[in-house]
């Protein structure tokens, strides 16, 4: 029995929903049953639009762990494309959730380059106050 929650701005609508849920790979015969893939997506793109850590996840959404193993399943077999894809198309025509900011197709920024200097320090140094003559 699913528990009603309150949405998140970043929540796939019913349109975006439609449109990506026959991109997503089908349950196999075998193991338990998955959880529901929608709300797995809502956790993934939960943490994509708040720049949150995944055990920052709020409670409401299905287990970090979860998502996170889903993220990068979609990621790792091509899926995560698009998906994303789709949703932008969906964005971009005015029929996904409204007042949404675009989505990234990563969950993280690449790392920041280094700051190309003369490689002197920032901070100067202190000299030290032991007795070393």
């Amino acid at each position: 029995m699913a528990v009603e929650r309150e949405a998140y701005s970043s929540d796939l609508s019913d349109e975006e929903w439609e449109l990506i849920e026959p991109l997503l790979p089908e349950q196999g015969r075998m193991g338990r049953p998955r959880q529901d893939l929608r709300e797995v997506l809502n956790g993934i793109f939960y943490v994509i639009d708040n720049g949150a850590k995944w055990r920052a996840m709020p409670q409401d959404l299905p287990a970090w762990e979860t998502c996170y193993q889903w993220m990068r399943r979609l990621q790792g077999d091509g899926t995560w494309e698009k998906l994303v894809d789709e949703v932008r198309v969906l964005d971009r025509l005015g029929k996904g959730a409204p007042s949404r900011p675009a989505r990234s197709s990563s969950t993280h920024s690449p790392p920041a380059a280094a700051k190309a200097g003369t490689g002197a320090p920032t901070t100067r140094a202190r000299r030290s106050t032991g007795a070393s003559g």
